[in-house]
């Protein structure tokens, strides 16, 4: 539902002339759907077994080696899984 207020509210920031709002909105749009997307705690049917491989990791055979890999990395770095989840919402 979240995202229909985007769908609307965009369109209008193409009538803006000024460059300095533009950059503006659009970084404050960006930050709005980062943190939207990062702050997903306990949603979604899959989100256990995410959340579980993620507090526990090991040599697990149902996922991806790159994501396995990831997974690893972000691990080494921290144990947070919010952290985990915010920086799997930059990446493109």
């Amino acid at each position: 539902m979240i995202y229909y207020i985007f769908i609307v509210i965009f369109p209008f920031f193409s009538f803006v002339k000024n460059k300095n709002i533009k950059i503006y909105a659009l970084m404050l749009s960006f930050l709005f759907l980062v943190s939207f997307c990062s702050l997903r705690w306990q949603t979604g049917t899959d989100w256990l077994p995410y959340y579980d491989d993620f507090m526990s990791p090991g040599n697990r055979h149902d996922f991806e080696i790159g994501y396995v890999l990831y997974v690893k990395l972000i691990r080494y770095l921290t144990d947070n899984y919010t952290l985990f989840l915010f920086t799997t919402s930059i990446i493109p």
